[in-house]
C-alpha cells in the first residue's frame, strides 16, 4: 500500500479518536475537521485520500467506538 496513503489515514484517524473523545461530537463536525486537515496539506494526493476518509467518516467513527486500533481501521479502508 501507499506510505503517504497509510501516514494520512493514521493521522486523520488519530485526530478523529481524540476529537471524539473530547466530546460527543457529530459526523458533520468530523468532516469539517477532516476537510480543514485536507485543506492544509494542499496536494491532490492527499486530497484524493482525506475525501475518500471524509467519505467513510461514519464508518470510521463506527470503528472508533467499537475500539478497533487506528491502524486497523486504515487497513479495512485499505490505506494501510
Amino acid at each position: 500500500m501507499n506510505s503517504t496513503a497509510c501516514d494520512i489515514c493514521t493521522t486523520v484517524v488519530t485526530i478523529i479518536r481524540a476529537e471524539g473523545n473530547l466530546a460527543n461530537i457529530s459526523i458533520a463536525v468530523l468532516s469539517n475537521v477532516t476537510k480543514t486537515l485536507c485543506y492544509t496539506l494542499g496536494t491532490s494526493i492527499v486530497y484524493k485520500e482525506c475525501n475518500f476518509i471524509v467519505n467513510n467518516i461514519k464508518n470510521i467513527v463506527n470503528w472508533v467506538c467499537a475500539g478497533i486500533p487506528t491502524k486497523e481501521i486504515c487497513k479495512k479502508l485499505k490505506l494501510c
